[in-house]
């Protein structure tokens, strides 16, 4: 997973309590509606 990290803008992989945040505020945030939130530490920035 190493090789994989390092591939990666931040330089490491998320981690599952990252993921969660972003799956928490999409429910909490009651003015929020279909939306798609990439959580992937600007992975697909500028796609």
């Amino acid at each position: 997973m190493t090789a994989v990290a390092g591939l990666h803008p931040f330089g490491r992989l998320g981690e599952i309590d990252e993921v969660v945040d972003g799956t928490l505020y999409l429910e909490r945030a009651a003015f929020v509606r279909g939306e798609m939130l990439h959580i992937d530490r600007g992975q697909s920035a500028g796609d």
